[in-house]
């Protein structure tokens, strides 16, 4: 699993300006550049591992505006309440 990635590109979507869409391309470059300015190291970021790993967790949406494919986060509060059931979920 992405768990690292998915927390670095949920961190992204979660700084971009309140409401804006945010596309793949863009997360993957964001983080990229990230990991380049904080530890000097040079990645292909597995974005779409990571964004899959958040909508199937429920962190995130991905949805069509104007014909293009965008992103958001789900705010923490919700984000938290979404990974609580789901782990109560797996222990009943």
């Amino acid at each position: 699993m992405q768990y690292k990635e998915a927390i670095l590109a949920y961190a992204v979507l979660l700084k971009a300006e309140k409401g804006q869409v945010t596309s793949r391309q863009s997360v993957r470059e964001i983080c990229e550049r990230f990991m380049y300015e904080m530890f000097k190291v040079k990645v292909e970021m597995p974005v779409d591992k990571a964004l899959s790993t958040l909508l199937r967790l429920n962190l995130a949406t991905e949805t069509c505006i104007d014909g293009r494919l965008g992103l958001l986060a789900i705010p923490c509060p919700k984000a938290y309440q979404n990974l609580k059931e789901r782990w109560n979920g797996l222990l009943s």
